[in-house]
């Protein structure tokens, strides 16, 4: 089983990857993988965060009910009680859940929720004292109550492993999602060849060869009347009038 270090490390993971996926989100929110990635994440978070409370519980040892006190109490719904467990016949804290005519009472037991149903008149009060000579008992049934626990404790871990497992797999199909999608990010070269017979390379076309070029003609032209004049300064056209 998962000590509480290994649970808290797992549980920040989960908490850095639920960010990611949430960010991913952000710019695909109809994406139905990162959706349901995150339900997962969710779930798993929620598990671990269950597990890491259990952990922390800590709560008194359970007290064998006093023998021979056979009054039968007004009991009431919702009561807080001492109940018998058929699986060892020793009373622990339960909560009285439902009561019958035939003078059933079906309770709840606080410590792992399993429900039973048993005589009113086997209910005892929480604050019912320990008869002498019964710590043998109370140790047994201590030791039982732990054993459930731990029970419980290890199939929770269970299924939080296999949710890991599916995670782990998920994550890694998103991983690999995002880096194709970065790789098939392809830039066209200013140096590419043109697709048309006009086209030119490299002059005026932001980047994408066969658009328009910018100003390149307007040039063109100017370069050409400049070389006339130095070549010819005095053959060029006068004003009206003066030839």
């Amino acid at each position: 089983m998962a000590d509480k270090g290994e649970l808290q490390a797992q549980l920040e993971t989960y908490n850095v990857q639920l960010q990611q996926v949430e960010a991913a989100l952000a710019s695909s929110p109809d994406d139905p993988d990162l959706k349901k990635l995150r339900e997962d994440l969710l779930e798993v978070v929620s598990l671990t965060r269950n597990l890491l409370g259990d952990q922390a519980t800590s709560r008194g040892s359970p007290g064998e009910a006093a023998q021979g006190n056979s009054s039968v109490a007004k009991w009431q719904v919702g009561d807080k009680v001492l109940a018998p467990w058929n699986e060892d016949g020793n009373h622990y804290d339960a909560t009285v859940t439902s009561i019958s005519g035939d003078g059933l009472a079906t309770v709840t037991f606080d410590a792992y929720g399993a429900h039973e149903t048993c005589n009113l008149n086997e209910l005892r009060p929480r604050d019912a004292q320990i008869p002498k000579g019964s710590k043998k008992a109370q140790l047994a049934a201590q030791k039982e109550y732990k054993k459930q626990k731990a029970l419980k404790k290890k199939e929770r871990l269970k299924e939080i492993e296999q949710q890991r497992e599916a995670d782990k797999n998920k994550w890694q199909s998103f991983n690999m999602k995002a880096l194709h999608k970065k790789k098939g990010v392809t830039k066209k070269s200013i140096f590419a060849t043109p697709e048309t017979v006009d086209g030119r390379v490299g002059i005026g076309t932001c980047g994408i060869a066969d658009k328009p070029m910018t100003e390149y003609q307007q040039v063109e032209k100017h370069q050409a009347v400049k070389k006339t004049m130095l070549q010819h300064p005095y053959s060029l056209p006068g004003p009206a009038g003066l030839n």
